[in-house]
């Protein structure tokens, strides 16, 4: 005996497809650059030999965390490694701002990581992070690049004086899975809802909804749902607010 999927049921397997789809949002927001700490890793780079200076010391703790896999320091520049070492100095002294030089990040005090942290947020515009976290993000959903090219500099604006804070939140969501707010709230405000809407239709054609009908729920979900609502849904196995979002949109494409 056939059965015919009730709108709640139908929606329900739609809602399963987004989460499968989704559960990766947060960690695509804080994935780090493998290739930069993979080429990190052929230099043998240490701050003995090198000027005790602001430059030389925020080289050294960039060589560390790049080998160590928690972020890339491509692209920095001399004026912003200089500019991160002296914040880090006049934070905690010359000695100890060289002790975190010659540590691994991993073994960093509280102290020292706020140190860090303010000094990323002082020195390091958001233009220099804001197409690693673009890119690694459609990587992550296998689409090459935003359908809007301003994408990335809207997101250079949103995190500009709080890239301490984005490479802190990316670390911890890496270690124990929680969601990096700032980043998630950056892509709120820029990424195009016609994205939203493309990997919406992808998710449910994969659940087995005809193309057309896949097209007409993801479309009549368009600026209904944020990525900080799928990131969040996808966390926590579901999400009432987001499942009568999907039920309403599926019950109008039947």
């Amino acid at each position: 005996m056939n059965h015919t999927p009730t709108p709640r049921r139908r929606a329900g397997a739609l809602l399963v497809a987004v989460l499968a789809s989704f559960a990766f949002v947060a960690a695509s927001c804080s994935s780090s650059d493998e290739s930069a700490s993979k080429e990190s890793d052929t230099k043998e780079t240490t701050t003995t030999e090198k000027e005790r200076s602001g430059g030389g010391i925020a080289s050294g703790i960039l060589d560390r965390a790049a080998k160590s896999g928690k972020f890339s320091s491509s692209g920095f520049g001399g004026d912003v490694e200089e500019c991160i070492g002296g914040s880090v100095i006049d934070s905690l002294g010359e000695d100890e701002a060289q002790t975190m030089a010659d540590t691994d990040p991993s073994e960093y005090s509280s102290d020292q990581v706020d140190a860090l942290v303010a000094a990323f947020n002082d020195c390091v515009p958001g233009e220099v992070i804001a197409p690693t976290l673009v890119s690694s993000f459609y990587e992550g959903m296998g689409a090459a690049e935003p359908s809007d090219s301003t994408m990335v500099d809207c997101v250079a604006e949103a995190v500009d004086g709080q890239t301490g804070d984005i490479v802190r939140e990316g670390i911890a969501a890496q270690e124990n899975e929680s969601t990096p707010e700032l980043t998630l709230q950056a892509f709120d405000q820029c990424m195009p809802p016609e994205d939203i809407t493309a990997l919406l239709t992808e998710a449910f054609t994969s659940s087995g909804l005809p193309a057309e009908q896949a097209a007409c729920v993801a479309t009549a979900l368009e600026g209904q749902i944020s990525v900080s609502e799928l990131a969040a849904a996808g966390q926590n196995d579901g999400s009432p607010e987001l499942e009568a979002k999907v039920q309403a949109a599926a019950e109008g494409c039947r």
